[in-house]
């Protein structure tokens, strides 16, 4: 059992779906890296479940999912203004958050980390939330994170079927930003 309920909640909904599932995937930029700073980049990151479907073969065969269960919920026009620089983050460096869609060398360990584990450089990428208020839509058009995933897709739903997650207290869990990559 999972102690954050919202990764739990993604866990069991994949597995029933039919796939394989891994929680709390590491990575990190290479030392090796042009842009390595060995002061910022030497603590792994991790994302929170992989989910594989060996039946599929499609861009739904690998889904990673990073969950946000923020008891505020997530404001996603706020958040990516955050990123942006264009509203202060009392809390932590926004991209710290979010490094794996902001900053480069942390998108291609990433990108690696998942081919190296699951033998596919085609995934979708999700965010799950409690809470979804603002513009998710942003997300998916904006020319930072896009390069992140090339063959970027957006959508409004977490799930590979359309169908958003009954989340906590009977809130949806929607997904906030649905991005496929193919590097």
């Amino acid at each position: 059992m999972k102690e954050d309920v919202l990764e739990q909640i993604v866990d069991d909904y994949l597995k029933f779906k039919g796939y394989l599932t891994t929680h709390n995937v590491r990575f990190r930029p290479s030392p090796d890296h042009p842009d390595y700073d060995s002061s910022l980049d030497s603590v792994r990151s991790d994302v929170d479940v992989v989910g594989v479907d060996p039946r599929r073969t499609d861009l739904e065969r690998v889904v990673v999912v990073s969950c946000k269960s923020w008891q505020e919920g997530f404001d996603a026009t706020r958040r990516l203004a955050m990123l942006r620089g264009e509203k202060p983050d009392l809390t932590r460096a926004s991209w710290k958050t979010f490094r794996e869609l902001w900053v480069p060398k942390w998108s291609q360990a990433f990108r690696t980390k998942i081919a190296e584990i699951t033998g596919a450089s085609a995934f979708s990428y999700r965010i799950a939330v409690t809470r979804l208020h603002g513009d998710a839509q942003a997300w998916a058009d904006d020319e930072t994170i896009t390069p992140t995933c090339p063959s970027a897709q957006s959508g409004a739903n977490l799930s590979p079927d359309g169908r958003c997650f009954i989340g906590l207290a009977g809130q949806r869990v929607p997904q906030l930003a649905r991005r496929s990559s193919t590097d």
